[in-house]
């Protein structure tokens, strides 16, 4: 089977993870190799301050609590074409900070046809903008968008943050109010399970870090409510600050699968825009015959490929806030996450072309 995505584990990251085991005196999440990680992290993304944690998922849902403890209960806005923990996380972390969101909507925001990124919101209430990164691809529209309605009075600025869960790796603008991060173990870099939370606010960052801690202050008194141990171990940050150092080599490696695919692939499959600030975390092609396509890959050729994703309020616990999101709507039906990770072989990643080029020759597509 040639799996769609994979994480790229290396002896020097058993190496330091070993030497971490062997002679950190404190293995928590308090420890300085958990601080060491974060330093280098908020470095390499260009923020001033990172708050490292157990998933990507708890990173979301950290983000809003602090949003919500600091700014007041605001509107969240995001994109149904996402993983489930976009807007779960959001939701758990409004309710968790502010028990009169408990029961309210969150909106649903159309996505660009081409891009796959939620389109900007209209700027006729106070909001939290709550975008993905796309694939690895930045939301550049969005921040644009969030630039400009940063002048509108008060009552109508929104916050931002951006679920960059798949975009470590390409230039982030440091501009939305807070970006978190997953380490999952199929993402850019992974720490087995993680994630993380930058921003440039030393009070969101002093918050952010109580709540994943329950809630307490330095000396021991809980300070916030409704909070849960969200730390990372010193294990998760050492393999973290070994793959930190081989960010650009991984993207640079994805790059290039990406760039064979869009040349080499045939033309019966739709591609995904290209950019040079892309991260590449997947590759999604789209057919309208997706499923057909994906069922020979796995039956006739052994090869995995992904839905990413299906509408998040298609699922039975988020139906109540569907939306109509037409472009969102034609994509979950379309899209399809290729084989694409460091340890892609060329001769797999021919593999992989050639699948798909008799697929389209036997559907006739």
């Amino acid at each position: 089977m040639v799996p769609y995505n994979c994480p790229t584990i290396e002896q020097d990251d058993a190496d330091y993870v070993s030497k971490v085991l062997l002679h950190s005196q404190n293995l928590s999440g308090l420890s300085p190799v958990v601080q060491e990680f974060e330093e280098k992290l908020a470095e390499y993304v260009g923020y001033k301050y990172a708050v490292a944690v157990s998933s990507g998922t708890a990173a979301l849902e950290l983000a809003i609590r602090g949003m919500y403890l600091i700014r007041g209960t605001i509107d969240i806005v995001s994109t149904p074409l996402t993983f489930v923990a976009t807007t779960t996380a959001a939701l758990d972390g409004a309710a968790g900070a502010s028990l009169d969101y408990i029961g309210r909507r969150i909106a649903y925001q159309d996505v660009d046809g081409r891009t796959l990124n939620m389109q900007p919101p209209p700027t006729d209430a106070r909001q939290l903008w709550l975008p993905i990164d796309f694939a690895g691809l930045p939301a550049e529209e969005i921040t644009t968008a969030y630039v400009h309605a940063y002048l509108l009075p008060d009552s109508l600025r929104p916050m931002l943050i951006v679920d960059s869960a798949h975009s470590l790796g390409a230039k982030l603008s440091n501009l939305p109010s807070m970006r978190t991060f997953s380490f999952h173990a199929v993402k850019s870099i992974t720490t087995g399970e993680g994630g993380a939370v930058v921003t440039n606010d030393r009070t969101e960052y002093d918050v952010m870090r109580q709540i994943r801690n329950h809630g307490r202050i330095a000396d021991g008194t809980v300070y916030h409510l409704n909070c849960r141990n969200y730390r990372m171990s010193a294990v998760n940050a050492a393999l973290g600050i070994s793959q930190l150092r081989k960010i650009d080599k991984f993207v640079d490696i994805r790059r290039g699968i990406a760039a064979r695919y869009a040349k080499e692939l045939p033309s019966c499959v739709q591609h995904p825009v290209w950019s040079d600030n892309h991260a590449w975390h997947l590759y999604v092609i789209r057919h309208s015959r997706r499923d057909e396509i994906k069922q020979l890959l796995a039956d006739e050729y052994g090869i995995e490929a992904q839905i990413n994703y299906r509408l998040t309020f298609t699922y039975p616990t988020l139906t109540r806030f569907r939306a109509s999101v037409p472009n969102a709507e034609k994509a979950s039906l379309e899209v399809l996450s290729i084989p694409i990770f460091p340890k892609l072989t060329n001769d797999c990643q021919t593999y992989v072309i050639n699948a798909l080029d008799k697929i389209c020759q036997k559907l006739k597509l």
